[in-house]
């Protein structure tokens, strides 16, 4: 996708033990710098992901939706404050691809997500996710799933349907872990380890 304009997002000075507030200070700055620029819409992709094929229509899904994501494989990844009444059926989001647009609802949600990070640590720890969905499930934002071939986390396993899109994956050949999961497009699952 060459005439998309990319970014690099750096996380500098963090403290091991608090990397993720660091991460989400870092994306309400690129959110914040949106505005000067005049981007409207956003795709944060992790250093491990790979496109294996454009994702023009994400971006389209940020036409109608202010945020969007896959679910995350665990559906939650750690223990939540006894107060928040969350359903479990409302699961995290994989923040690794996680598409957003430039409004005053998502600079809410962002200070949101910051704000139940800080809340949240001493029950979930170092967690990005978790802070998110109590934010999301706060704000009632207004949401789109991605399929898992927009955002497959190869290394948990999985079934996926028609070409992936997105490989989320640390593997010392991606190309190649690209190729095998794409071999063919039916619908098809993989045990975790099956894709390196």
């Amino acid at each position: 996708m060459p005439d998309i304009e990319t970014r690099k997002i750096l996380v500098r000075d963090a403290l091991p033990q608090r990397w993720y507030e660091s991460y989400i200070k870092e994306l309400q700055k690129t959110l914040a710098g949106g505005l000067d620029s005049g981007f409207q819409r956003f795709l944060f992709l992790d250093s491990d992901t790979y496109l294996c094929k454009p994702v023009y229509d994400i971006f389209d899904i940020l036409e109608e939706y202010s945020v969007c994501s896959t679910h995350a494989p665990a559906r939650q990844t750690t223990d939540m404050p006894d107060n928040y009444n969350i359903p479990d059926a409302y699961p995290e989001f994989n923040t690794g691809v996680f598409g957003y647009t430039n409004t005053s609802q998502v600079f809410q949600l962002f200070d949101w997500w910051l704000e139940e990070y800080q809340k949240m640590y001493d029950v979930s720890g170092d967690n990005d996710q978790a802070c998110l969905r109590a934010a999301m499930w706060k704000q009632k934002t207004k949401a789109w799933v991605l399929p898992p071939e927009y955002n497959y986390r190869a290394g948990f396993g999985g079934f996926v349907s028609g070409y992936v899109r997105i490989l989320h994956l640390r593997s010392q050949n991606i190309q190649a872990a690209a190729r095998r999961v794409n071999a063919e497009t039916g619908m098809r699952t993989f045990a975790r380890g099956d894709i390196r």
